[in-house]
């Protein structure tokens, strides 16, 4: 895929991440919490 600006790239990296990563499901990594969960209970 060509991009024509950074901004452009950005926008695509976004949207697949969001399409890709779920910031709802339980990770260990996080003791068991959400990323959201995680985010919201340690800052």
């Amino acid at each position: 895929r060509h991009f024509h600006s950074l901004d452009q790239l950005k926008q695509s990296l976004l949207t697949y991440i969001d399409g890709f990563y779920n910031p709802i499901r339980p990770h260990s990594h996080n003791l068991g919490l959400s990323p959201v969960q995680a985010e919201n209970y340690f800052f």
